[in-house]
């Protein structure tokens, strides 16, 4: 992903600093990117995309079309993958948050959102 990043980077003829204030990130994010120590979140990640104008997918992956680890199409179909990918900027950080959730967490998370709906049967 570093490598698409300088490419688009080069490319448009900016500075690493023109690009982390143009996407509100702070001055040392791309550096700490580079060397390892930072891994941009999908929201960052797609301000960057959107700089650049270009989507998440490319920054990301390095093509646009989604597929999975067998070159086959990811989605039935275009409108199935635009709706994804709409729901996945909106809500990804609950995505990011849930990679390292335990299932214990996702109950807790369940039970909390029954609870504030009013839903939770058990109370």
């Amino acid at each position: 992903m570093w490598e698409r990043f300088e490419e688009l980077r080069l490319a448009k003829g900016v500075s690493a600093y023109q690009v982390a204030k143009a996407c509100g990130l702070p001055s040392g994010a791309i550096s700490n990117w580079k060397k390892g120590r930072y891994s941009p979140k999908i929201d960052k990640l797609q301000k960057i995309a959107d700089y650049f104008g270009v989507s998440l997918d490319y920054l990301r992956f390095g093509r646009d079309v989604q597929t999975d680890v067998h070159g086959e199409d990811y989605y039935i179909d275009k409108q199935t993958a635009e709706k994804a990918q709409a729901i996945y900027k909106k809500y990804g950080a609950l995505f990011d948050a849930a990679e390292t959730a335990t299932a214990e967490d996702v109950q807790f998370c369940i039970d909390f959102l029954k609870r504030v709906k009013g839903t939770n049967k058990d109370d």
